[in-house]
């Protein structure tokens, strides 16, 4: 969140935007509430309770993204050299994105410029670091070390939701 990773479909101009992310990252430095962050956003803009909920949920999202990034960068590539898309497979993920739950891949993979959760507004959808050695129990390191990516079946169907541009840049 402090390196600008924010989400608002509709909103009414730049300089609400910039109030409405300025607030998220206070409440979040404060250690606020899911709930008291979108009540927050809500006083503040006068959106309705749903429409805070997914700017709130989509920017802890990205921001969450952000923080896996920068922390398999501290790690560096012999400890945290993959991600993995986890999250639900259930009634109501969207089929897009369901299909990229179990996409594996190097961190530099160019496959995140477009696969990076979220996917969307309010994707339940998240990164894994993938250690070295999970990496090599699963038979996902080629014979020089190096990451092979493994798409989960189904995976042409996988990416982010129409209109919906992946924030999160590796």
């Amino acid at each position: 969140m402090r390196s600008g990773g924010f989400a608002a479909a509709k909103s009414a101009s730049k300089t609400t935007t910039n109030k409405v992310l300025n607030l998220i990252r206070r409440m979040e430095a404060e250690g606020r509430s899911l709930r008291s962050t979108q009540d927050a956003v809500r006083a503040l803009t006068g959106w309705t309770r749903a429409y805070a909920d997914t700017v709130v949920k989509t920017t802890a999202s990205t921001s969450y993204s952000m923080g896996r990034i920068a922390q398999a960068r501290r790690l560096g590539s012999r400890v945290a050299p993959a991600f993995e898309i986890i999250g639900p497979v259930d009634s109501i993920a969207r089929p897009n994105h369901a299909a990229a739950v179990g996409l594996v891949a190097g961190v530099h993979d160019p496959i995140w410029q477009t696969h990076m959760p979220p996917l969307g507004y309010n994707c339940r959808h998240s990164i894994s670091i993938v250690p070295r050695s999970a990496l090599k129990r699963r038979g996902l390191l080629d014979e020089n070390g190096v990451v092979k990516r493994r798409e989960p079946p189904g995976f042409d169907r996988a990416g982010p939701d129409p209109g919906f541009r992946v924030a999160v840049r590796v």
